[in-house]
């Protein structure tokens, strides 16, 4: 699942990165929120059948997110920002191989390396969270790098509402706390995705009061 507002320059990258996966069959499903860009000529250039193009007015990251995750018709759920990139051509097969071993597994991650212009270092840089009381302090599961049960997804959209609460920051963190709370969580401790960070991302705000309401939101997540 691909959401995507205005992300022309990066998603060459990013999808040639999901298609060259080894997954013998998925499909790509990108979400355009309401982007004013050329994203959606980059996609249809592309002319692979395994791509969906959803386009929908802007509704921002978490709505997008949702439509791509009910238009999905697999068990299982990997999200991919437009932004950010897969670095493991075996990512997605080996994430699967691993839920497909344990029924009660209900998200898969991977470390993951972060890219800020030249800078790039590992995510997380110590120990792997799969439990919620480390998860509520520290989430350590990056976006692109999880592999979840789209009843899961479902589940946790249909309960915490993330699109209903515009004072997040967003909407990763309390999915993932989320999560460590309602099924058993498993790392693999090799970088499979790249995060970039951009000035504009939300998560990179110096606005401390944004931050603050951001942390005081996720108590109230049950």
């Amino acid at each position: 699942i691909i959401p995507v507002f205005n992300a022309e320059q990066y998603l060459d990258k990013c999808l040639a990165s999901i298609l060259n996966q080894g997954m013998p069959s998925y499909e790509v499903i990108l979400v355009d929120d309401g982007s004013t860009d050329g994203g959606a000529s980059v996609v249809e250039n592309y002319g692979d059948a395994r791509i969906r193009l959803v386009r929908q007015a802007n509704a921002g990251v978490s709505a997008a997110r949702n439509r791509g995750i009910e238009e999905a018709r697999g068990e299982y759920v990997a999200l991919c920002d437009g932004d950010d990139w897969w670095c493991d051509d075996n990512k997605l097969a080996r994430q699967v191989e691993v839920m497909e071993a344990d029924e009660q597994l209900g998200l898969c991650y991977t470390r993951s390396r972060r890219v800020q212009g030249t800078k790039e270092w590992l995510y997380p840089a110590g120990e792997m969270y799969t439990d919620f009381d480390n998860m509520l302090f520290n989430n350590t599961v990056e976006n692109s790098s999880a592999v979840a049960r789209k009843d899961l997804v479902m589940q946790y959209y249909a309960e915490v509402r993330p699109e209903e609460h515009p004072e997040w920051l967003t909407d990763d963190a309390p999915m993932w706390i989320w999560f460590a709370a309602k099924s058993k969580m498993v790392a693999i401790d090799e970088p499979m995705a790249v995060h970039r960070l951009l000035p504009e991302s939300v998560s990179q705000s110096g606005n401390y009061l944004r931050r603050i309401a951001f942390c005081d939101s996720l108590m109230d997540i049950s």
